[in-house]
């Protein structure tokens, strides 16, 4: 037994940190068999308690790396959501950065077709409305960049408590199994002390079995030393026979035989008892020192369970915020998304705008050579027309027409009897001034037929004797059949018929030219006929003698009223053929239809 404990001791010594139980033999005196046996039943339940806490704790662990495990595939979707959204952003990025050179280079375009007229460029609404859209759209996405950047940092963060984590599981890995180890010691150690607590009861028992007998014997010897001692106190009491002496003298040699073995076994029973109470001592010592590391084990286990929690709770902080940056990740998809359908609208919406603005320059370079082929038709010189891109509308359209000449501005205020209403309108726009010829005046209209009724001239009429502040007309117009016919007409006072065709017209006159001409024509001649009216409705009032010719002729651009009465006799009769020729110039050989007044 003394050998197996020293085995054990020797055995024990190999641990440093923590010490064995069994590393060394000794402890306190005192306490019996009963003790011990229970002192090893509480080890053994001490000892199970700590394995359950043990597996508890392994299961546990078990259970966090799972979870950091999911943490860690997690973490690696959302860093793969996090480069598919940087590379989407990369896109995003080229597709506005592209959107922006087509604006560039449509309002390159836009500035190299623009002349700059008399009224200062103002910004398209749809071009603005989509820089404006663009502009937020690269504010939004810098906006979701930072975030996605302040998101990354985060997924860093959570990296590194990642592997902060998975260095903490490692340490109490190696610390449960260093503890696993332990435990298995002790629990060796246990069954040591169990096999050597049995030896000892059976060696136990037959010790106090052989005492038991010894100390019968010793009775019984003693007993019969007893009977013996008094059987020859009265026997020499008595006066002994010589020959019974003799007789008993034998008997005396064996019983001292027997009290000397008897205190012998004595004695090495005594010996052996007190060995066995050392070997006794010794386990209670060696038990002490396993409730001592059951204890140091119960506190790292402690330890190690709320490390456990404490990982428990980190892992849980750890997935919240997982599904936190899941849900911003999910939130910025969808902004993404909408973003992404916001620019496609855009996209359509510009090359919309881009179409409509291509087609309305191809249609206003038509109007512009059909508008040149009728001032080439009609002899006029070939208007100042600006095309340019009018940023307040959707359409391009001419600038500012012919352009307005200084004497057509004065010519108005010099003339006393012009209308309210005619002197609000725009002056002609011939830069041809003319002022020392007195016939008649004529503008060709360049913009559509509701803008040449309200933009016609008064002061471009000349009713004889009259102001010639007006513009005159061009080389062409003076050589016209027209202003030959009314030159020769006003000394005769004659009604001036309506003319028809010229002899000498030309054949090879495109006939769409010639309606187009017919039509402009047309509405000037109306719109004269409605001032001649009002203009004769105020000669009726100042002298009842004179009276209009039934609507049948007037000035087709508004006469200043001041060359019918005020005038010497010549000029006054003379005003009303040459107020009444008509407000433009015909096509080349073509003579439009003159309408005069006729005084009565």
């Amino acid at each position: 037994m003394s050998d197996h404990g020293h085995d054990g001791s020797q055995h024990g010594s190999g641990r440093h940190d923590p010490p064995s139980p069994r590393s060394e033999i000794g402890g306190p005196t005192g306490g019996s068999p009963e003790d011990l046996c229970r002192s090893v039943v509480a080890l053994r339940r001490r000892v199970l308690r700590l394995s359950d806490e043990l597996r508890l704790a392994t299961r546990r662990a078990d259970e966090s790396v799972d979870r950091n495990r999911e943490h860690v595939c997690s973490l690696e979707s959302l860093e793969m959501m996090c480069a598919t959204q940087g590379r989407e952003i990369e896109r995003y990025r080229a597709e506005v950065h592209r959107l922006r050179e087509e604006r560039d280079a449509v309002q390159s375009s836009l500035e190299s077709d623009r002349i700059i007229g008399l009224e200062p460029p103002q910004p398209a609404p749809e071009i603005s409305a989509l820089e404006a859209e663009i502009v937020d759209l690269n504010r939004d996405l810098d906006r979701r960049s930072d975030e996605i950047r302040h998101l990354e940092a985060h997924i860093d963060d959570l990296s590194k408590d990642r592997g902060h984590l998975e260095s903490t599981i490692r340490h109490l890995n190696s610390e449960m199994t260093h503890a696993g180890g332990e435990i298995l010691d002790l629990q060796q150690a246990n069954h040591d002390l169990d096999r050597s607590w049995e030896d000892a009861e059976s060696t136990l028992s037959a010790t106090e079995e052989n005492l038991c007998r010894t100390r019968s014997e010793l009775d019984r010897v003693e007993a019969e030393l007893l009977l013996s001692r008094s059987d020859r106190t009265d026997r020499a009491s008595s006066g002994p026979d010589p020959q019974l002496q003799r007789a008993d003298l034998p008997p005396t040699g064996p019983t001292q035989a027997d009290l000397d073995q008897v205190v012998q076994e004595r004695d090495s029973l005594q010996d052996q008892i007190r060995a066995r109470d050392a070997e006794i001592l010794a386990a209670q010592r060696t038990l002490g020192l396993l409730q001592l590391d059951l204890a140091a084990h119960r506190a790292r286990s402690a330890s190690d369970k709320v490390r456990l929690q404490t990982l428990e709770g980190d892992m849980t902080r750890a997935r919240h915020d997982v599904e936190v940056a899941q849900k911003a990740y999910a939130d910025q998809e969808r902004t993404i998304t909408q973003n992404q359908a916001q620019i496609r609208t855009l996209s359509r919406d510009l090359g919309k705008v881009v179409c409509e603005r291509d087609a309305l320059r191809h249609e206003y370079s038509a109007a512009f050579q059909l508008l040149a082929s009728i001032s080439a038709t009609i002899g006029a010189p070939l208007p100042q027309i600006q095309l340019r891109l009018d940023p307040g509308s959707d359409t391009d359209q001419p600038a500012g027409g012919i352009p307005r000449s200084p004497s057509a501005e004065t010519s108005g205020s010099d003339d006393q009897g012009v209308d309210a209403s005619g002197s609000k309108r725009s002056r002609s726009r011939s830069r041809s001034p003319s002022p020392s010829r007195p016939q008649k005046k004529r503008s060709v209209p360049v913009e559509a037929e509701d803008e040449s009724m309200e933009e016609e001239d008064e002061s471009e009429f000349d009713l004889g004797g009259g102001s010639t502040g007006g513009r005159s007309p061009s080389p062409d117009q003076a050589s016209s059949p027209s202003s030959k016919d009314a030159d020769s007409r006003k000394t005769t006072g004659e009604v001036i018929e309506v003319g028809s065709a010229s002899d000498e017209e030309e054949g090879d006159d495109e006939e769409e030219n010639a309606e187009v001409a017919d039509d402009l024509y047309e509405a000037q001649t109306l719109m004269a006929i409605s001032q001649s009216r009002s203009e004769a409705r105020r000669r009726d009032h100042a002298s009842p003698q004179r009276r209009s010719a039934g609507g049948s002729g007037g000035s087709p651009d508004g006469s200043d009223g001041s060359d019918s009465d005020t005038g010497s006799g010549g000029q006054g009769n003379s005003a009303g053929p040459t107020g009444g020729s008509g407000p433009a110039s015909p096509p080349s050989g073509r003579q439009p239809r003159r309408i005069t007044f006729v005084p009565q």
